[in-house]
């Protein structure tokens, strides 16, 4: 594959079938959104580093998001490991955060942000280099500033953090020289557990309260308001996956208790479910040589509170089924829906969420452990439990009646 080949298959652009069909809105050619593919997939192939610093500069401004988006990750894929000078350029260029005060602020799509972030992680993987880390351990807890699109925000403070954990891949069991004043670690937690988000470092440089509530003040969004709390429904899975690739195959268990999961109902109803999904993977990835391919250890990965109220609700089906009381649900589960007693006094439905994810996120991990093994035991556990969820999508379990 050479350059000449690559840019003959550079699809024609809007602007060029206006101009070639003199403005006549008939003949124009729509977007092709497959591109971007088509440009990832040669950068992961390491075959991109043939285009010149002018053809990446049109496809930049000509192509459309997804041709930027593959542009961005395939160069990144292309230099992984390797911090390119001009690749740092071209991505940082379209992280607003990364900008100088003084440029003119930009409008960028949500996406191509993402994908930057995404692209530097690639390309700083396992180098610890200082600048990206603070970075992007500060936009993992980054309030919405004034009142610029928050669309994917979500989206893009995980995608900080497997960055962070791509930068700092497996660095977790050495001291990395130049990051230990960032204590990356403890405010990983931090966004995890949530809380305040003034920290002790700027209470001893002697920021008071009154200027940092002043500062917050001049960049406050007018439609999101957090306060100086952290928001851990954004902060909570970017941390989780950080976490757990900078200590992946440590086995360190101080680092592990930060991922534990619910062990009451009660810290059960303060857990979404997907990070329940994701504390599973984390956990898998530090533990790395504990995971086995069998049924019984992915049964391990849930929580004993889990266990027996999935229990209680079969029993409790079962015996609506023998009276014939399946349709009404306040009748199979009489003690649950009463409130009556300690251990019976809980929410069946997010007993169930919190199982399925849990035992999906530990499915994922055996694929993740076993990936291009060909190993027969993981595949026969992951499929007997595809054939589980199947039975809850069709209401075939007893306890989804």
């Amino acid at each position: 594959i050479t350059r000449t080949w690559i840019k003959y298959n550079k699809p024609v652009t809007p602007q060029q079938s206006d101009n070639a069909a003199g403005n006549n809105s008939s003949s124009q050619i729509p977007p092709n959104y497959a591109h971007g593919g088509f440009l990832m997939a040669l950068g992961l192939r390491g075959h991109l580093s043939l285009l010149t610093a002018t053809d990446l500069t049109d496809y930049l401004t000509q192509g459309t998001i997804t041709t930027t988006v593959g542009i961005f990750l395939g160069m990144a894929a292309n230099k992984r490991g390797t911090c390119d000078p001009a690749t740092s350029k071209m991505l940082c260029l379209h992280i607003p955060s990364l900008l100088p005060s003084s440029f003119i602020p930009m409008e960028l799509a949500s996406t191509v942000q993402a994908s930057a972030v995404a692209g530097i992680g690639l390309l700083y993987q396992g180098s610890s280099h200082r600048l990206m880390t603070e970075f992007l351990l500060n936009e993992i807890g980054k309030h919405p500033i004034k009142d610029q699109s928050n669309n994917d925000r979500e989206g893009f403070s995980l995608l900080c953090g497997l960055s962070l954990g791509m930068v700092n891949l497996q660095k977790g069991t050495s001291t990395v020289c130049g990051l230990e004043d960032l204590r990356i670690e403890e405010r990983l937690h931090k966004y995890i557990s949530g809380g305040a988000e003034i920290s002790d470092s700027r209470r001893q440089k002697g920021v008071t309260d009154a200027a940092i509530s002043a500062s917050h003040e001049s960049g406050r969004n007018s439609r999101v308001y957090e306060a100086n709390a952290i928001n851990r429904d954004i902060t909570a899975p970017g941390a989780t996956v950080a976490l757990g690739l900078i200590y992946i195959k440590s086995h360190n268990k101080s680092v592990a208790t930060s991922l534990v999961l619910p062990d009451t109902h009660f810290q059960l109803d303060y857990v979404r479910p997907d990070l329940l999904a994701l504390r599973v993977i984390s956990r898998s990835l530090i533990f790395w040589n504990d995971v086995e391919p069998t049924p019984e250890w992915i049964d391990s990965m849930v929580p004993r509170v889990v266990k027996s109220s999935i229990e209680f609700m079969k029993n409790a089906a079962r015996r609506a089924a023998s009276f014939g009381q399946m349709d009404d649900h306040d009748q199979v589960y009489p003690e649950i829906y009463s409130g009556k007693g300690d251990a019976t006094d809980f929410d069946p439905q997010a007993v169930r969420q919190a199982k399925s994810f849990i035992v999906a996120g530990a499915c994922f991990s055996l694929g993740l452990r076993y990936a291009g093994t060909a190993n027969r035991a993981a595949g026969s556990a992951i499929f007997e439990r595809i054939i589980w969820f199947l039975e809850l999508r069709d209401n075939k379990d007893i306890v989804t009646l």
